[in-house]
């Protein structure tokens, strides 16, 4: 019972289960959900990549992002130029200006061999 309780305390807010199915309150709740799991995802891994030596090109800059299976939020970053000229800030300025992709453009994006149509 003590595990119950801890748990409901633990929840940060109305879930999509605790309304009717297709309710616009059970929308409206898994859209939060959501909206909170992008923000602070649980788990995240970047990986940057950055030219040593040229200077930093952000308009040439590339970042793709994507949920694994597991929850975790990848990020693929590759910068055009030296990691060494962009302040911490501007990276992740840069990085939240990427959209997260859904597995269904990752599907068709292989599909097309990584180019855009």
């Amino acid at each position: 019972m003590a595990d119950q309780v801890r748990a409901f305390l633990n929840r940060s807010g109305p879930r999509p289960g605790d309304f009717s199915l297709g309710s616009p309150e059970s929308r409206a709740a898994a859209r939060m959900q959501l909206s909170e799991k992008l923000e602070h995802p649980e788990k995240r891994f970047r990986l940057t990549v950055s030219t040593i030596g040229a200077p930093l090109d952000l308009k040439a800059s590339t970042c793709r992002r994507s949920f694994w299976p597991d929850g975790t939020l990848f990020e693929m970053v590759m910068l055009e130029g030296s990691r060494s000229d962009l302040p911490e800030e501007q990276l992740e300025e840069f990085i939240r200006q990427h959209p997260i992709s859904t597995s269904r453009e990752r599907s068709a994006d292989r599909q097309l061999g990584g180019r855009k149509p």
